[in-house]
């Protein structure tokens, strides 16, 4: 039972990460990023936690808007009770994961400026998964200044790619001479949860429709694989292309949830 707040109640974060992780702990995959949040940036975020909803306000280096993580396996409901009642104390402007129909229920205290719907998949079939491709290698710090053109060019989004992780293994790419054209990264990894989440999949324009996406998914996906035993991602609800690559590859579609950017009223 979702229990209703007096108007004298004030929402506190938690101060165990535990609590957090016990939620999240019940589906590994869907909660990828959330997991990775709670365990790497926890002294730089504020996590709410009732009745097994979740709210995460995280302080992702590097991003100077705030960040907010409320995605709900199981208690969707709890979690938007949740999101709403600890509306006062987030940002004036903040993108957000959550529950479907998140914009709806916080159309109050905020309005959203964009919104999508998007699936969480996880890779259950490793076995489909292609041996990597000739061209395809490992990127490396040295590769910084491509990744960032290519995300540009594309519907990527440089303020999320992982810098950091160049270098570590964690992103391929494929190059025409010296142009990086297609490329996949990893958003999220902490080996000791065994967790991963594949970002920043992008490719020019001019050299769509030859497979170069699925080359590179497929090269990263194989070597993560290696680390960890979860390795999932976010694609649009809508993207029929990029779901059909996924799924090809071996990942399934567990849930629906919505991504959006909310500004205060």
């Amino acid at each position: 039972m979702i229990r209703r707040m007096t108007p004298t109640d004030t929402p506190t974060p938690v101060t165990d990460r535990t609590a957090v992780l016990d939620v999240f702990a019940e589906h590994r995959a869907i909660h990828a990023y959330g997991i990775v949040d709670a365990v790497q940036f926890w002294d730089t975020s504020r996590w709410w936690v009732r009745d097994r909803g979740v709210v995460g306000l995280v302080g992702l280096p590097g991003v100077t808007d705030g960040v907010v993580y409320a995605v709900s396996a199981v208690y969707a409901a709890a979690t938007l009770a949740l999101l709403a009642d600890v509306a006062g104390d987030l940002p004036e402007r903040f993108d957000i994961t959550g529950p479907s129909g998140l914009a709806e229920r916080m159309a109050p205290s905020h309005h959203a400026t964009r919104a999508q719907p998007y699936v969480k998949m996880h890779l259950i079939r490793p076995d489909l998964l292609p041996e990597p491709g000739p061209g395809v290698r490992l990127l490396d710090a040295g590769d910084s200044d491509a990744c960032t053109t290519l995300l540009q060019q594309t519907s990527g989004s440089p303020e999320f790619f992982r810098h950091d992780l160049l270098g570590t293994g964690r992103h391929t790419g494929i190059f025409d001479g010296g142009t990086l054209v297609a490329m996949a990264g990893t958003h999220v990894i902490d080996t000791g949860q065994g967790i991963a989440a594949i970002g920043n999949v992008n490719t020019l324009p001019a050299y769509r429709g030859r497979g170069l996406a699925r080359q590179v998914v497929a090269a990263l996906s194989r070597r993560l694989r290696d680390e960890v035993d979860v390795v999932a991602l976010n694609v649009g609800r809508d993207n029929t292309p990029a779901r059909n690559l996924y799924e090809g590859l071996g990942f399934l579609p567990l849930m629906e949830y919505d991504e959006a950017e909310l500004v205060r009223r």
